[in-house]
């Protein structure tokens, strides 16, 4: 009797485990993003494209002139996705001082607000939001 309820458990385990691997949100594709950044008037706008456990990050430019004036908008740096906590949806690592000298890397932290969006912060208290269709 110990070995079937123990055979019982084990495949009720397997199976829920099965249903959460399945039930895990794939991050592929390509994300509108919007950032507001503590001390900013003003959200900047970009692009997410996140594929398996890397992707890139790009913010648009405002203006043509600014993208000679700020090296760090209009360029698609690459990403890395980290592990997260049961409590985090997703966390990344988006790498620009290896591109372009100057320009910072920074780990937002995202929690779902809708099962298309996906809002948090860095660090240093930037907000961003992730859309996608």
């Amino acid at each position: 009797m110990k070995m079937v309820g123990g055979l019982l458990i084990s495949t009720l385990a397997l199976a829920t485990n099965g249903l959460q691997a399945q039930d895990l949100p794939s991050f592929d594709g390509t994300w509108r993003m919007t950032m507001q950044h503590p001390d900013a008037s003003r959200p900047r706008d970009g692009e997410i494209v996140l594929k398996g456990t890397s992707g890139t990050w790009k913010i648009y430019a405002r203006k043509n002139l600014e993208t000679i004036n700020n090296p760090c908008v209009g360029t698609a740096f690459p990403l890395t996705i980290l592990p997260s906590t049961p409590d985090v949806a997703l966390t990344f690592r988006v790498i620009e001082s290896e591109i372009v000298m100057g320009c910072p890397d920074f780990e937002p932290t995202m929690h779902w607000v809708t099962a298309h969006k996906l809002e948090g912060k860095t660090h240093g208290g930037t907000v961003i939001t992730m859309e996608r269709d």
